[in-house]
């Protein structure tokens, strides 16, 4: 009932329509799971010889089906991280402007700060950027969406499959659910094994459309095990090294600021705390309120190197263990 509430709600406020196209994607993905699952219930998993394993491969099909659509539903309706609206109104004095214009149309919401800003203590300190979308400081790591058209905490990237962006409190579910669908096409890829050695054998007893469907099963799940592989591999990688994937195209794993040097440290930091509680469909759980995170302290003598990066924020590389 929650989650149908949440649906309601969502084409019921303004920006519905947006909304819609970006859960479109989505409903197409569930069409296609149900496909499978029904196509490789029927023609396959049922056909197994053995009872006994036979049992045990439906138990532990459906059981991962049930597990990726909890973790999709977690990714599709999960806030990846709202910017707490009393944290941006307690640093409205620490931002940081990239032009005297974004700092006077600022201003022009805030006048109140003007002398601080212009011959105060804020002139030429500032540490965070100010969304005008959202109207709120932004924390660090944090970015705007511009199919959401909103601002989120800690944001990997917006994901079309599952209609929503991936950030601080739903990155946990978006990478599980690239493990568990890579587990599941392994599964059916070593179910559809037998079959296949029977037909190209010429003990086939099912006529052509038993090859069709065989073949079909084979290039889905091949298609699936290996872009969720990739995507996965990659995932982890910037997991253990503490970095997202917008801050890839300007950062280094060594020149990451947020890196820790500790893979497990850097695992909690995206995953949350407690190695069993990565797997389960639940929201994770964090030291910190994503407002926050660890950062590495700046040191001089990295400047002269960080000169050669060009087109880099300068800024970011110059933190250095």
């Amino acid at each position: 009932f929650q989650r149908a509430y949440l649906i309601i709600k969502m084409f019921s406020t303004d920006g519905g329509c947006r909304k819609a196209k970006l859960l479109a994607p989505w409903v197409g993905l569930q069409i296609v799971i149900i496909f499978l699952i029904v196509w490789y219930t029927i023609c396959y998993t049922i056909k197994i010889s053995n009872l006994p394993l036979r049992i045990i491969y439906i138990i532990f099909f459906f059981l991962m089906v049930i597990i990726i659509e909890a973790h999709i539903i977690r990714c599709c309706f999960t806030d990846p991280g709202e910017i707490s609206l009393s944290w941006s109104e307690e640093n409205l004095d620490k931002i940081k402007f990239g032009s005297a214009l974004e700092r006077e149309r600022f201003l022009d919401s805030y006048p109140q700060l003007r002398e601080h800003y212009t011959t105060g203590q804020g002139a030429n300190i500032g540490v965070f950027r100010y969304c005008f979308v959202c109207k709120r400081v932004k924390p660090e790591r944090s970015h705007h969406c511009s199919s959401c058209n909103r601002c989120f905490l800690k944001m990997d990237h917006h994901c079309a499959w599952v209609g929503n962006c991936v950030g601080y409190y739903n990155y946990k579910n978006f990478v599980m659910l690239l493990l568990f669908t890579f587990i599941l096409t392994l599964i059916m890829l070593g179910t559809l094994i037998s079959p296949m050695i029977s037909f190209f054998g010429g003990n086939n007893q099912s006529g052509d459309f038993q090859f069709i469907g065989i073949m079909v099963s084979i290039v889905l799940s091949l298609a699936f095990a290996g872009s969720t592989l990739v995507l996965f591999i990659v995932q982890v990688m910037h997991t253990v090294n503490g970095i997202t994937t917008i801050e890839t195209y300007s950062l280094t794993y060594e020149l990451n600021p947020y890196n820790q040097k500790e893979c497990m440290k850097n695992s909690n930091e995206a995953l949350g705390l407690g190695v069993c509680c990565w797997f389960l469909p639940t929201t994770p759980e964090f030291k910190d309120d994503g407002h926050h995170f660890y950062k590495r302290e700046l040191q001089e003598n990295t400047i002269e190197t960080s000169k050669d990066l060009g087109g880099v924020d300068n800024t970011c590389l110059l933190y250095t263990s």
